[in-house]
């Protein structure tokens, strides 16, 4: 049962776990067609985003399951466009986390979350603040020509706040002081999560997100929506 005064901070972190889940499953879809259409390094980057919002989602249903919560999510459709267009709404879905939800948290929850919530929350702002700045440099560079989001190549996420690089910036993590070398290394074909790329864990068990690509009214199920969830007790 929970306790009276932790419910405006779970109902809080609830939203906060929802919100990465739904990014985590849209930049894993937006991946697949930036590969489908040659952008390797605009693939990367989106499977980088993946992995760090992946990290955001455990680490705040730590915090819940800690607090007394249930982990619960829902995760709403959304459409595939090209690669420019998926670059553009990741970037919104990204200031709008920066500037509205998490402001926001810290403002109504504070007083009711531990150091580990804080620290969760503070940790989820920085690392959405490099996925912003990363979908700003891919966008700027694609107006000009693919440039580096059509090449191959590596990106770096702190396994523990889920900071996200594209080189290595200094010995330890500048968001939590993790050191660097416990950086996951996201390369075109990687595959986050145990067991599944599409798994979180809660602090208490990994939960599987399922994937389906067809959606009832899609004229295009294969590619232009895609619908998952993820629900536990």
């Amino acid at each position: 049962m929970v306790a009276a005064e932790n419910e405006n901070g779970i109902s809080n972190l609830l939203e906060a776990y929802e919100n990465e889940v739904n990014a985590h499953a849209q930049y894993k879809a937006f991946a697949t067609k930036a590969e489908a259409e040659g952008m390797y390094g605009a693939a990367s980057l989106f499977r980088a985003a993946a992995r760090a919002e992946q990290i955001h989602a455990s680490n705040h249903a730590r915090v819940i399951r800690h607090m007394g919560g249930g982990i619960e999510a829902e995760i709403r459709p959304f459409r595939v466009r090209s690669t420019m267009e998926n670059l553009k709404a990741a970037l919104g879905g990204e200031q709008q986390e920066i500037e509205s939800l998490y402001p926001s948290i810290l403002v109504h929850a504070a007083s009711q979350l531990d150091t580990a919530g804080m620290r969760s929350i503070h940790w989820a702002i920085e690392s959405e603040k490099t996925h912003a700045r990363l979908y700003e440099d891919a966008l700027a560079t694609m107006e000009t020509g693919p440039g580096w989001t059509k090449d191959q190549l590596d990106f770096y996420v702190c396994t523990l706040c889920g900071y996200t690089a594209k080189t290595q910036e200094a010995d330890n993590c500048p968001a939590c002081n993790f050191v660097w070398d416990r950086f996951e290394v996201i390369s075109l074909n990687f595959c986050g999560g145990q067991n599944c790329e599409h798994a979180i864990y809660c602090g208490h068990k990994f939960h599987v997100i399922r994937v389906t690509k067809s959606f009832p009214f899609a004229s295009k199920p294969q590619e232009d929506f895609v619908h998952s969830w993820s629900r536990t007790g």
